[in-house]
């Protein structure tokens, strides 16, 4: 872990708000949503 000084970003995989929430509880300070709009659309990243 990095103590918070570096930002760590969660990516890949982050369809649902329950993906990103557990990219979060790991440790990332940023979540990157780009897989779940190309895949799925904007309506479904809410």
């Amino acid at each position: 872990m990095s103590n918070g000084k570096i930002p760590i970003i969660g990516v890949g995989g982050i369809i649902t708000a329950d993906d990103g929430i557990e990219k979060i509880k790991n440790g990332a300070s940023l979540i990157q949503i780009y897989t779940g709009l190309i895949f799925r659309g904007a309506w479904t990243c809410q």
